[in-house]
């Protein structure tokens, strides 16, 4: 089955001006229940246009819960996303137009209104949240859909829907004009919009990312630059290095919380140059943030080292992960270990290696790579 949608835009509160909804996270709750109530996985849906909001990034969190195989259509709000190429992980194709058959009918697809009669069907979005004075020249044009989400109850629509739809909206009175956002609404378009090209669709590769190279180089600040801003529900763990008197700390915390160092997060002592490990707690204490059940779509393993073959659990979770579905995010040392080989050697990861000279342009790469 093929469905259409548009104006979804997830995460913009601006929009709530003329929807239904108190919060932006009630609104995104309601749009990706109603999508999942009709879509399955097997069906395609067509998004023509803003998925989001320009300024912002990719909406990766709500996209990754839509059933389907989807299409997108790009929108004025889709062109200025600073993390565009992740498109591509939700969507298999990405454009600005696109024609196809559904059925026997012919059918163009435009975020933008086209004036079009040649006996198929034109569908859109943008128009949508507000009386416009569009509205009585689109009357006239019965082969003229609009697909926004405001006019389709909040979900995807098939064909036959959107024809039903369009003729009981122009039966009934048209929407209140509704006032426009403020000027520095979050992600409201300047006056002139950022337009750019389409991103080129990554190339494949593996499922999981290790940045390594020289101690002191910069191998975690390039991770930190890569997922800085990224819409993505992160677990695994990160680790944070103290200094006290003789030596230093390492601590592991969960990527998502402020650096407070206990004792019981602590796993690594050193005092003058004699490192102690506390395999205990580094086993419990790692696998549990490793294995924990909550929907990440991502997990960070900032990071690993030669240490760890003393803590055969957390070896054995590491590698677990490995075998998963959810993409991993790691940090590497540089280091003679089997563990660390079995990391780099598993078919599913890819290794950069950072250096002095490529570390400030390698997180641009990356992302446009497709990570």
């Amino acid at each position: 089955m093929i469905y259409y949608t548009a104006d979804l835009h997830f995460y913009y509160e601006p929009v709530l001006r003329s929807r239904p909804f108190s919060s932006v996270e009630e609104m995104d709750l309601v749009l990706t229940e109603r999508w999942n109530q009709v879509v399955s996985p097997e069906d395609t849906v067509y998004v023509i246009g803003d998925v989001g909001y320009n300024g912002g990034h990719v909406p990766c969190r709500a996209l990754a819960r839509l059933h389907g195989r989807k299409h997108l259509v790009r929108g004025n709000h889709d062109t200025a996303f600073c993390d565009a190429p992740l498109l591509y992980r939700y969507f298999e194709t990405v454009t600005d137009f696109t024609e196809l058959e559904d059925g026997d009918a012919h059918v163009m697809l435009c975020h933008y209104p086209v004036l079009y009669n040649k006996g198929g069907w034109m569908i859109h979005g943008h128009l949508h949240g507000g009386a416009s004075p569009f509205f009585e020249i689109l009357r006239d044009l019965p082969r003229v859909l609009n697909a926004a989400a405001d006019f389709n109850g909040f979900q995807p629509v098939t064909l036959e829907q959107l024809i039903r739809n369009r003729q009981r909206f122009y039966a009934e009175p048209y929407f209140p004009p509704v006032s426009a956002p403020e000027k520095d609404a979050p992600g409201r378009l300047p006056r002139r919009a950022d337009f750019r090209p389409l991103p080129q669709k990554p190339p494949p590769h593996p499922r999981h990312l290790f940045i390594t190279g020289e101690k002191g180089v910069g191998k975690s600040t390039v991770l930190k630059r890569l997922l800085e801003g990224r819409d993505a529900a992160v677990g695994g763990f990160r680790t944070v290095r103290v200094r006290v008197s003789g030596g230093g700390d390492i601590h592991m915390l969960p990527p998502d919380t402020a650096a407070v160092c206990t004792p019981e997060n602590r796993i690594f002592t050193r005092r003058s140059g004699v490192l102690s490990i506390d395999s205990e707690r580094f086993a419990g204490l790692g696998c549990a943030l490793l294995e924990s059940r909550g929907p990440w779509d991502l997990l960070l393993m900032d990071e690993l080292g030669p240490a760890e073959s003393q803590v055969p659990e957390f070896q054995a979770a590491v590698l677990r992960q490995l075998d998963g579905t959810v993409p991993i995010y790691g940090v590497l040392q540089v280091a003679d270990s089997a563990f660390l080989e079995q990391v780099k050697n598993h078919p599913q990861v890819q290794v950069e290696t950072v250096t002095t000279e490529n570390r400030d342009a390698l997180p641009k790469k990356l992302l446009e790579a497709g990570w």
